[in-house]
């Protein structure tokens, strides 16, 4: 799902977006410099990375009723009886799936996971769908989904941000991100790292 896209356009090689002809940087290309991988196997992390992206587009095809289930991989499938199970068990519904958004004052994009509610409350949330470890860096990158998600439905601001971290045995846990104010102001912050390394050419 893409909001805003005569404006924003996604290049899957890469992982790229760009704002008209003008390359905009993801959220999670500004982080990725805050998370350290030299310690893992490569051959562990690409294998993780496939899941993933299997993941995602399995259970967004979930939820669009679409999912074909026998012709999802027997690696990710207890990954996606866990996230049915969080969805179960919490009550959280899925609103929007796999969002492309873009703010085109702060000049950043990203894809949200998910937009999800609680329906008799009414509570928006920004959860993310992680199958790797707890990183310190999870929670500065639901903040920069909230802002993206905000700044387009000033009507239906999410209020709420956490992960979800699919394990391998068909469980989960929830990780709640309380600390709204300090993770948009650090993510705001290394925003601007990114921008001015941009701007002059810095690696």
């Amino acid at each position: 799902m893409s909001m805003g896209a005569s404006a924003l356009r996604f290049e899957e090689a890469g992982h790229r977006y760009f704002a008209g002809d003008v390359q905009i940087p993801s959220v999670t290309s500004i982080l990725q410099p805050y998370v350290d991988f030299s310690g893992i196997d490569p051959k562990v992390l690409e294998r993780k990375r496939q899941i993933g992206k299997a993941l995602h587009k399995a259970t967004d095809l979930d939820e669009r009723g679409d999912l074909v289930e026998e012709s999802v991989d027997p690696a990710v499938l207890p990954y996606l009886h866990a996230w049915r199970k969080f969805k179960q068990e919490t009550g959280w519904a899925v609103v929007a799936s796999e969002v492309q958004l873009h703010h085109p004052i702060m000049k950043y994009a990203g894809t949200l996971d998910r937009v999800m509610k609680k329906p008799r409350l009414g509570t928006i949330a920004i959860p993310d769908i992680k199958t790797s470890p707890f990183y310190p860096t999870t929670p500065i990158q639901t903040a920069g989904y909230v802002m993206l998600w905000n700044y387009h439905k000033p009507a239906q601001l999410a209020t709420e941000r956490f992960s979800v971290h699919l394990k391998p045995d068909a469980t989960y846990r929830l990780e709640p991100h309380r600390e709204t104010a300090l993770d948009m102001q650090t993510f705001k912050q290394m925003l601007a790292i990114h921008q001015f390394k941009e701007r002059h050419g810095i690696k």
